[in-house]
């Protein structure tokens, strides 16, 4: 072999080296993410939807098996974990209850139903841990 084309073929397995050893750094440090998010949180938000009497803009009708719940209208989930942090649903024209079932969103730190026409919150709603903010 010729010693450019040795010097081409190290190059190539040199910088082939770095980028293996760089990917196997990289998975080893950084926290491995949760694809599918947690079932408690669906669970919790189809019940919100089940209570929903009202959705003249058809809001919900994202709310279904063939998206993910951090993919749904008004739903915001952490990037990594998948769990809903912000729930937006304001001025939607929405009308219903709210169920209990919605302080099980654990790691949600903003709730937004404003301008919209819900029953009261349940007292014992977040018993237990810091109310989210009510925009």
């Amino acid at each position: 072999m010729e010693p450019h084309g040795r010097l081409i073929l190290f190059t190539f397995l040199h910088g082939f080296l770095l980028l293996c050893m760089n990917t196997a750094l990289e998975s080893a440090t950084l926290p491995s993410c949760n694809t599918f998010g947690n079932e408690t949180d669906r669970l919790a938000l189809l019940d919100l939807k089940k209570r929903i009497t009202q959705d003249p803009l058809h809001v919900m009708s994202s709310w279904n098996d063939s998206l993910h719940f951090c993919n749904w209208v008004g739903v915001t989930c952490n990037r990594c974990t998948k769990r809903v942090v912000i729930l937006k649903l304001t001025a939607q024209k929405l009308a219903g209850s709210l169920p209990k079932s919605i302080g099980n969103l654990s790691h949600l730190t903003k709730i937004d139903l404003m301008n919209n026409s819900f029953a009261e919150w349940p007292t014992d709603l977040f018993l237990n841990t810091q109310t989210p903010r009510q925009d």
